[in-house]
């Protein structure tokens, strides 16, 4: 019928009978890590999803509706408009206009903390106006997201979360910015799944100390970057690669394995982790090539070998008058002249 109005009174005070039942559990006394938990307490059957709602319905004139009618409760993340994020149809019996109904299609997945209200339908008539604001009670704002958890004056903020047989398995200690998983005949592991929900991509076993990166369709790699986001180290999953900004010390940047044999000299193999193809100058003398590594060289370390045979003796390199990326190596015999053959070089 037009014109019906109502006015939830209970409402705000059943959903916060909930919120102050979950905060009695959160705030509750410490418990040591080597003693359960008091019986009954985090063994409890869980809270269902219902919510409970009372209200009183008049017609126009203000009068008490009495009898059935048909309810729909919506809950919207707006105040008006907007789509519901949850509704709930039920036949509703109505005495002196007072009724009590429960909305039992809501999850945690929409009542997760932000500001929600409640419209109200009845029958066939347009949702009643303005919705009514759906709010906690103050100690139940340490629940909803943003919240902070111990502070200045209220002592370190420290979380525990307990299994079913009351053994810690999580605590989070603000004191310390620390994370502790596992507990008593549980390892603590990390396991994190991509986007499907399916394929894991990351685990962290707390059993073998063992970090495993990747899984089905997805490589594992390692992304290090300094404060100004520039990338300084990479782990490639997919080839097993190890690369390193230029400038930074610990890892081999280049190598490369030459037949140094003047202007018939060859790569036989190389690597590069900085940037750029390696290749040869050429170099018409006998015993000596060019290597230009493609990457700036002149400030780093580099070892020369030369794979000895009867005939050479050494391997001698110099960057003296060459460009940056380039380096020159003579490859010699034991009278010091030029003796073609291979030789390895690394830098560093």
């Amino acid at each position: 019928m037009k014109g019906q109005r109502t006015l939830i009174v209970v409402l705000t005070l059943a959903l916060t009978l909930v919120l102050a039942v979950g905060l009695s559990l959160a705030e509750g006394p410490e418990h040591p890590e080597d003693e359960p938990l008091p019986e009954g307490t985090g063994l409890a059957t869980p809270l269902n999803d219902v919510i409970p709602i009372q209200g009183k319905l008049t017609d126009a004139s203000g009068s008490p509706i009495n009898g059935s009618r048909s309810i729909t409760f919506s809950i919207y993340d707006v105040s008006a408009g907007g789509t519901a994020l949850c509704s709930d149809t039920d036949t509703v019996n109505v005495v002196n206009g007072l009724f009590n109904a429960e909305m039992d299609f809501c999850t945690a997945s929409e009542i997760d903390g932000r500001q929600l209200w409640l419209g109200i339908k009845v029958g066939s008539d347009p949702e009643m106006s303005p919705r009514q604001g759906i709010y906690a009670v103050p100690y139940a704002w340490g629940l909803r997201p943003g919240a902070i958890i111990g502070g200045s004056g209220a002592g370190d903020g420290i979380l525990y979360l307990y299994d079913g047989s009351g053994n810690q398995m999580i605590k989070l200690d603000a004191e310390h910015g620390a994370i502790y998983l596992g507990g008593d005949g549980d390892d603590g592991d990390v396991v994190i799944y991509n986007s499907t929900g399916v394929t894991q991509t990351i685990l962290l076993d707390g059993e073998r100390g063992l970090v495993d990166l990747g899984g089905v369709g997805q490589d594992g790699d390692i992304y290090v970057r300094n404060i100004t986001g520039t990338l300084t180290f990479q782990v490639d999953g997919a080839t097993g690669d190890v690369s390193q900004i230029r400038t930074g010390d610990g890892l081999v940047k280049a190598g490369a394995f030459v037949s140094c044999a003047g202007n018939s000299s060859a790569i036989h193999y190389s690597f590069n982790n900085v940037g750029g193809t390696i290749s040869l100058v050429a170099d018409p003398d006998t015993g000596q090539c060019t290597i230009d590594f493609g990457f700036d060289i002149s400030d780093r370390y580099f070892v020369a070998t030369a794979l000895v045979t009867n005939a050479a003796r050494g391997v001698t390199c110099s960057r003296s008058g060459l460009p940056d990326d380039q380096l020159h190596c003579f490859r010699w015999d034991v009278s010091g002249n030029g003796n073609g053959g291979d030789i390895m070089v690394l830098v560093y």
